[in-house]
Parts: structure tokens; C-alpha cells; sequence
């Protein structure tokens, strides 16, 4: 699956430092891989989605066109914030629908720091392999194998003006006109974004220890890992780098799933 309006993160995070790592993991961690279950009936249509970054710190709004495999940002930040849009939201569609009634349904749920190995395969048992052989299956990068022409688009306005136009006609169907315009789009603005979208650098440290506070790990939960207390609080501190064989399962415990090999990761 692509994802298109990167621009909208790096702004964020530009605004917003201390969101960046949550962001950064995010997106690298953005579900690329084709769901097995949907080789035999697949999904068709578009669909929008929240997605909850972490315990719910963060929030993004996406919108997929499932034809083209492709989703975009449409909005994203704080848990606080997202109740306010939603609400935004609601009161626009209650003055379009006036005799339109809603219905509130509130869900709870509770999360353990530590997962049976029965309870994670149901939702992580794809997701945990971070080594680089069993790394996330990806599309191949938007700048390699990329022909250019005199279509690319060259300069912010440019590619402003082309993802307006695809986010506005984001919801065509195969067979008609706006769809193939799509289609042309699309590799453009993802071209264009992998060129020239910049998102800051991820330390792989801090991946782990937001993953440490998401998931309630102490450092002790570390130590049949890494080693004595003294040794996790040297790696936790940044004064002592891992070997792979030992950061692979520390990630395999963290369910973090970018892969080792990511050379954009500063370790």
C-alpha cells in the first residue's frame, strides 16, 4: 500500500518536534504489505480509517482508494485535537442533514505489558519479523527505476496543485475518466515526495524506548535480553551499541517492525 501527503507529517513535525518520533515510527512502520486474506476476496472501494499512533498520544485520518492501493493523509494530531475535528466534522454533516440523528457508542479496553505468544500472533504475527530477510515485503522506491519526463513535477506548486487534484478526485472508479487521471497522478506525487519531502532523522534508540513506554517494559524486562541492569541503562542511556543478534530480539519483544537494515535509521 502507498501513502501520499507525506507532506502533511513533515509540516507537523516541523511544528510539533516532540511528535516526531512517534510520526517517523508510523510511517515507516505503514502497513506496505498485501493482506493474504484479500488475494481471494479482496476489498474494493474507499475506505476511511483513523489510525491511533501508539496508546492514542496521536491520531491520523486516512482515505484509501483500494483500486490503486494508494491511501492519503487527509489529518492528523493529538487525541485531543481528533475529538474536536470529529466534532467539526459531525456539525458539518448535521447542517447538511438537519433531521439526521447520531448516536454516541463509548468501547473500553485494556492492554497488558506483556503478550502470550498465543494472544500476539493474532495481531502481530506478520508484523514481527525485523530481520532483514523477513523484512516487510515493500513496493519498490519511488526514485529507483523512476523514467523521467516532462511530466514530473518540478517544482512546490507543482506538486501542490497535483495532489489537490488527486485528493479531489480520489474517490474515482475504474472505467472512468477521472481514475486514469489518477492513475497518471499518483506516481508523480509519490516520486515528487520521496525526492523532496524532507523528514527528519530516526534514532533507532528512540523507536525503542517510545515502544518501552507504549507497551508499560521497564528496563528490567530487558536484562534476560541485554544483560545486568547496569548493561540496559548503558543502551537505554545511548553508551553501549548492541550487537545485531541481541537489538534484533529486542525488537522482536517491542513488536518493532522496521526493519535492521533501514540505512535511513541513525544508530
Amino acid at each position: 500500500m502507498h501513502l501520499i501527503a507525506k507532506n502533511k507529517i513533515a509540516d507537523y513535525i516541523e511544528q510539533h518536534p516532540e511528535a516526531k518520533t512517534s510520526f517517523l515510527t508510523w510511517i515507516k512502520e505503514f502497513p506496505y504489505r498485501k493482506s493474504k486474506k484479500n488475494k481471494t476476496h479482496p476489498v474494493e472501494g474507499i475506505l476511511i480509517s483513523f489510525s491511533e499512533l501508539g496508546r492514542g498520544d496521536y491520531s491520523v485520518k486516512l482515505i484509501f482508494n483500494t483500486w490503486l492501493k494508494t491511501g492519503y493523509i487527509v489529518w492528523l494530531g493529538t487525541k485531543e485535537a481528533q475529538i474536536a475535528y470529529q466534532q467539526a466534522e459531525i456539525e458539518k454533516i448535521r447542517i447538511q442533514h438537519p433531521n439526521l440523528v447520531t448516536t454516541s457508542i463509548t468501547f473500553t479496553s485494556s492492554t497488558s505489558p506483556r503478550r502470550s505468544k498465543k494472544a500476539s500472533e493474532g495481531n502481530h504475527v506478520e508484523l514481527t519479523h525485523i530481520h532483514s530477510d523477513n523484512a516487510l515485503e515493500i513496493f519498490p522506491s519511488e526514485i529507483e527505476g523512476h523514467v523521467a519526463s516532462e511530466q514530473d513535477l518540478k517544482t512546490k506548486t507543482d506538486y501542490e496543485n497535483a495532489l489537490n487534484r488527486a485528493i479531489s478526485i480520489f474517490d474515482a472508479r475504474p472505467g472512468t475518466r477521472e481514475f486514469d487521471e489518477l492513475v497518471l497522478l499518483l506516481p508523480l506525487i509519490r516520486h515528487y515526495e520521496a525526492c523532496y519531502i524532507e523528514l527528519p532523522g530516526l534514532a533507532l534508540l528512540d523507536v525503542i524506548k517510545l515502544k518501552m513506554e507504549i507497551l508499560g517494559i521497564t528496563p528490567p524486562y530487558l536484562t534476560p535480553i541485554i544483560g545486568s541492569e547496569e548493561e540496559v541503562n548503558l543502551f537505554l542511556t545511548g553508551k553501549n551499541i548492541l550487537p545485531d543478534k541481541i537489538l534484533k530480539a529486542v525488537c522482536k519483544l517491542l513488536y518493532i517492525r522496521i526493519p535492521l537494515n533501514d540505512k535511513s535509521l541513525i544508530k
